[in-house]
């Protein structure tokens, strides 16, 4: 699958995505969102990943901190949330983050997400891969490996 780069020296972050995919800046107040393209014709849901690069406005939140208010978060705007085990650390462009799994409802769609985010220059900088939950690991390793091309500068 040949990637290609996308770079946008606003935010500071560069990522490498599939040349087949859409590209889609500032939508749906999300810094990026990137699309797989359709499977066939009855494939209703896309397989994304989004970037979201977050001003934290002076608020000095430490990566535990900003982990649990995320964490809250997410359970007041997924419908059942379940938490695939607990939060772990990883790096996020050569900075130390967090990631976790989980899975529950929007609209008509079982889906399953990774969130792995890190915090730096004042800014966080969050990274989520949503699919159905019946082809959540089909995509993993290519989302593992986009999320290994994220660069902040």
């Amino acid at each position: 699958m040949e990637l290609v780069t996308y770079s946008n020296p606003n935010h500071g972050i560069t990522i490498s995505y599939p040349r087949n995919w859409e590209i889609l800046e500032d939508y749906m107040g999300m810094t990026l969102a990137i699309l797989s393209p359709q499977e066939s014709e009855k494939d209703d849901f896309r397989e994304n990943l989004i970037v979201q690069v977050t001003d934290l406005e002076g608020v000095p939140f430490t990566l535990d901190d900003f982990s649990h208010a995320s964490i809250e978060n997410l359970k007041q705007v997924i419908t059942k949330i379940k938490i695939i085990g607990p939060q772990t650390p990883t790096t996020v462009a050569g900075t130390p983050g967090r990631k976790i799994i989980y899975r529950g409802v929007q609209g008509n769609f079982k889906l399953q997400w990774l969130t792995m985010w890190t915090l730096k220059n004042g800014n966080a900088y969050i990274l989520t891969f949503t699919a159905k939950r019946r082809s959540f690991d089909k995509y993993l390793p290519l989302f593992e490996n986009l999320a290994a091309t994220f660069i902040i500068f």
